[in-house]
């Protein structure tokens, strides 16, 4: 926010202290209960990154051949040759091709090998462009969106139908950021999405200091090791919004005390949901669930399963059951 509590305040009391002057009532004791603002701060939701879906596939080599259909020669010919010179015309052209590139896919002139081809070329193009743009000492307009194109989609161990209902449905904004390596400046630029199979499951705007920005600096992912990240001021109404879409129950809890001295201090630890429980609250019962699975895998053994097969699949689904609805390691 741009204004302290006290302005806040002070905006309150003047506006409706002019009100009562103007219609000569005596202005009244005044209560305020600020849900956000006084119960905001409580709670930070974590989660860690599973995977990063790079769009420029940096490593792809495209050959393209005396055979292969025109567009995907001209995509070629800009990326050999653009240059700090020629970007918006370069520019311009590559967005030119993409578009005859869907067309002629749409029309079933283009195979979907063809396609692919031609959109890691167009990505490429960009990529190029946008480190070139880096040596002007200022950017023209069409290119100020690049970063926002170009933009990694980091895919996050949550729902946010779940946890943050709120950006979903009244496109609420919450400062997001990476709780670790800060030592270290981010390099990638990304999006959020979470595990759930609906289109809406991500975050696309941030927090900035000016504006609202399309991208938010990250870290690039390490084999093996964790990442993640924090969603800070969301303790006011995103728990008792959270419903179960997609089955995904709600995250664990850790409830953290902070002394005197400034040392925080974990008071307890409350588990997750587990998939039993989930599936209870749609009126599904763990044992016919299982009976009828049990069954069905009767029916198949000794012919396209054998036994040892059949229990190993069973147990498998059994042992769904007790674990947490999120992925994990």
């Amino acid at each position: 926010m741009n204004y302290s509590v006290q302005e806040y305040a002070n905006d309150v009391v003047y506006t409706i202290q002019q009100i009562c002057e103007e219609e000569k009532v005596p202005p009244p004791t005044l209560v305020t209960e600020s849900g956000r603002a006084v119960t905001a701060y409580h709670s930070v939701f974590v989660t860690n990154v599973l995977d990063v879906a790079d769009r420029i596939e940096q490593g792809r080599r495209v050959h393209v051949t005396a055979s292969d259909p025109n567009v995907l020669k001209e995509l070629a010919s800009i990326y050999e040759t653009v240059n700090a010179k020629t970007l918006r015309e370069s520019y311009h052209d590559a967005l030119q091709y993409k578009e005859e590139l869907f067309t002629l896919f749409n029309l079933g002139h283009l195979s979907l090998e063809d396609r692919s081809k031609g959109e890691v070329l167009f990505w490429q193009i960009c990529e190029k462009i946008h480190r070139d743009l880096k040596t002007l000492k200022e950017i023209p307009e069409e290119f100020e969106d690049m970063e926002a194109m170009l933009a990694d989609k980091y895919v996050l161990n949550f729902s946010v139908f779940q946890s943050l209902p709120d950006i979903w449905a009244i496109d609420q904004l919450f400062p997001i950021l990476p709780i670790h390596r800060l030592n270290e400046k981010p390099g990638e630029l990304g999006t959020l999405a979470d595990i759930t199979c609906d289109s809406d499951g991500k975050i696309e705007k941030f927090i900035d200091l000016r504006d609202i920005k399309e991208a938010l600096p990250l870290h690039a992912l390490r084999n093996g090791e964790p990442y993640y990240i924090g969603v800070c001021l969301m303790g006011a109404y995103q728990d008792v919004l959270g419903d179960l879409h997609n089955l995904f129950g709600e995250a664990h809890e850790v409830l953290v005390t902070v002394d005197e001295q400034g040392r925080p201090k974990i008071e307890d630890v409350l588990p997750g949901e587990s998939c039993e429980r989930v599936l209870e609250y749609m009126n599904y019962d763990r044992t016919e669930i299982l009976d009828s699975i049990d069954k069905q895998l009767r029916r198949a053994a000794g012919r396209s399963l054998k036994k040892d097969e059949v229990r190993a699949i069973y147990r498998e689904f059994e042992e769904v059951f007790p674990r947490y609805t999120y992925l994990e390691r």
